[in-house]
């Protein structure tokens, strides 16, 4: 080497593969310095803007039963869930399945995303719109996304009023 050329730096890639190509030909990496690390401000910028999971780790759709086959349901897509013996009946917007969990798993689990309106019946929270009492005294749930309408226990009204009211319970 003379005293007028340059030593050629390598990636790890091309120590790697023995060439002197980069790994990608649009793709170079800059270099901030000795470390090749971003200055902080572009590492603290960066991080920030990365959303987090609330929730981390956690399901994000009910799987179930259908016609002998597994589906998978995405949460947000739960209109409510309804016990009947030993299965709950998911209800979404393409039609029902059958879940293994019980409706205390679900409560439990998704507090957050669901509503015990029945000791029989979860709601989901963005989907309850308002009651409605029929000429007998009934009240119930109105759905978005669906014309079914499930019965509200006395013993749950009161938290429910409260929290289409105030959004909290």
């Amino acid at each position: 080497m003379t005293t007028d050329e340059q030593p050629t730096l390598r990636t790890e890639h091309q120590l790697a593969n023995g060439s002197n190509q980069p790994a990608s030909d649009d793709w170079q990496m800059p270099m901030h310095g000795m470390n090749n690390r971003p200055p902080q401000s572009i590492r603290t910028r960066t991080r920030r803007q990365i959303p987090t999971d609330p929730y981390p780790g956690r399901r994000r759709q009910v799987s179930a039963t259908y016609r002998g086959e597994i589906r998978a349901v995405p949460l947000r897509d739960v209109i409510y869930l309804l016990a009947d013996q030993k299965y709950v009946t998911v209800r979404h917007p393409g039609g029902e399945l059958l879940a293994d969990e019980s409706l205390r798993f679900f409560e439990r689990t998704f507090a957050d995303l669901f509503l015990r309106i029945h000791r029989n019946a979860l709601v989901a929270r963005d989907r309850l719109l308002g009651l409605e009492t029929t000429e007998g005294g009934v009240v119930l749930a109105q759905l978005r996304d669906c014309d079914t309408r499930l019965p509200i226990s006395r013993r749950h009204l009161a938290r429910i009023r409260r929290w289409l009211d105030d959004g909290d319970l």
